[in-house]
């Protein structure tokens, strides 16, 4: 998983890009970035079955949990 990860995951990239997304997600939602964290939530979300703020917060979750991890490598 390691190798994986550093071979294919540029991890500052991928933090900026992440940091981004939720710094702006209250204007825009890059679909493609919503669907890659959680198709299940950004579908809900679409589907107005969660709140955008539900949505943000799940998010704020990843983000934190997926720092954690990008840090262990």
């Amino acid at each position: 998983m390691k190798d994986y990860i550093e071979e294919n995951i540029n991890e500052k990239e991928f933090i900026n890009k992440l940091e981004y997304f939720i710094k702006n997600i209250d204007n825009e939602i890059d679909e493609n970035f919503a669907n890659m964290i959680s198709p299940y939530h950004f579908s809900e979300l679409k589907e107005n079955k969660i709140s955008k703020l539900e949505f943000k917060e799940y998010i704020n979750k990843w983000h934190n949990e997926i720092k954690i991890i990008l840090n262990k490598f």
